[in-house]
């Protein structure tokens, strides 16, 4: 009996741990000036998923307690939705005809799903698509892993190189169902379509389609059918076990780490921490040892969402020229079809940040790097499975011709 008892009370520590997660919201912020803004980024509060209208209101993803804490500071705070993941679950409608296989987490992969899809396509045009190469490992030992698409796929030519990476941020996976869209249509309409034929004949295009495997399978253990909202990945900050455990990834870059306490954070339980140094992460050292051990040209930086597509600087300044010219319009190229507003993160949404990708990408490896942000607010990190398969087909134009560039 007492065996049982204990077993019981086990089963319940067990379930208290995993379901007593922070509630997420969307909430309204009323006249953003920039000191109203420098307020909510000195709380850790991430900036980059944000929309609005200049001066007139910011809408925020936030955890409950830190709308309580904005409300404390005096700020104007309106709750527009009380629980995100209730919201991402009731609005959620299924995919009835594709012709792209969704996974089983509102569309999305899961990791075993991820892999196995990724067998799938390799077994069946291993002629253009190399295996898995793995380029590190995460904090909790999972393969962080890379793969190639072009005509001679295992050897290395003298062809531009092209980088696209997903899932940098743990709740944003449509970012990676992209990646596998694309390679996807690649491999189907090489040898039919001229410009997919092109680009596989003389490019070498890379895909890493999860840098933060740990984050994503937290999210999956915690919500199996999708919603999880841990933005991180999973190091020990000594934050407890939830979404406020790990490091910001896209802060832990080492170009401008950690310059200030606005564009990324030093406490440990923010969604925005830096880490201790820069590169101190595993997942963000193999993407600089990968890429520095590579010929890239570019490299897109997928997120979700905003409908935006963000080049560099993170600090508010400008690339100088000819730079500057070459990013407005390729990016204005890149989002003729789906609209996306191109500029800095504070040109479009006001926001600074440093230690980021792109960044690092380009003001230290000299790339040409982007961030698109793709889906709307209304979308969110878990769209409706009817709306996966349509957002993944807005980025194949951009795709395209970022390989051309």
């Amino acid at each position: 009996m007492d065996l049982l008892f204990k077993a019981f009370l086990g089963l319940i520590t067990l379930l208290a741990t995993v379901t007593a997660q922070d509630i997420f919201q969307s909430i309204r912020v009323w006249d953003p000036t920039p000191e109203v803004i420098k307020i909510i980024a000195d709380q850790g509060i991430p900036l980059d998923h944000t929309v609005g209208k200049p001066g007139i209101f910011l809408d925020l993803t936030v955890s409950e307690d830190e709308t309580v804490v904005l409300m404390s500071t005096g700020l104007d705070v309106e709750i527009l939705i009380p629980d995100l993941t209730r919201y991402y679950q009731q609005m959620n409608r299924p995919a009835i005809e594709r012709d792209f296989p969704l996974g089983s987490m509102q569309g999305n992969y899961t990791w075993d799903e991820l892999n196995n899809r990724f067998d799938e396509l390799q077994n069946q045009y291993s002629a253009i698509m190399t295996d898995r190469l793995i380029i590190g490992e995460s904090m909790d030992g999972h393969d962080i892993w890379a793969f190639k698409v072009s005509d001679n796929p295992n050897e290395d030519e003298e062809e531009p190189e092209v980088l696209y990476t997903g899932l940098t941020h743990a709740r944003e996976p449509v970012g990676m169902m992209n990646l596998f869209y694309f390679v996807q249509l690649l491999c189907e309409q090489y040898g039919t379509d001229p410009e997919i034929t092109y680009l596989v004949d003389h490019r070498e295009m890379w895909f890493i389609p999860v840098i933060n495997p740990d984050g994503y399978l937290y999210n999956e253990s915690i919500q199996p059918n999708g919603w999880g909202m841990h933005r991180k990945n999973r190091r020990d900050t000594n934050c407890g076990d939830g979404y406020s455990r790990g490091v910001d990834l896209n802060r832990n870059y080492g170009y401008s780490w950690g310059t200030d306490n606005t564009g990324s954070s030093p406490d440990p339980c923010s969604d925005t921490y830096r880490g201790t140094e820069e590169f101190s992460e595993p997942e963000t050292a193999a993407i600089r040892d990968f890429v520095e051990d590579r010929a890239f040209m570019n490299v897109l930086h997928y997120h979700t969402y905003s409908n935006v597509l963000i080049h560099p600087y993170g600090n508010a300044s400008l690339p100088e020229e000819p730079d500057l010219t070459t990013y407005r319009e390729v990016g204005e190229e890149m989002t003729r079809y789906n609209g996306y507003a191109v500029g800095t993160g504070y040109e479009l949404i006001g926001y600074t940040v440093n230690g980021d990708a792109v960044d690092w990408s380009y003001g230290d490896q000299g790339l040409i790097a982007y961030v698109p942000e793709v889906g709307s607010s209304s979308q969110g990190f878990w769209p409706s499975e009817d709306h996966v398969e349509l957002l993944c087909q807005d980025q194949v134009y951009p795709n395209k011709i970022f390989a051309f560039v």
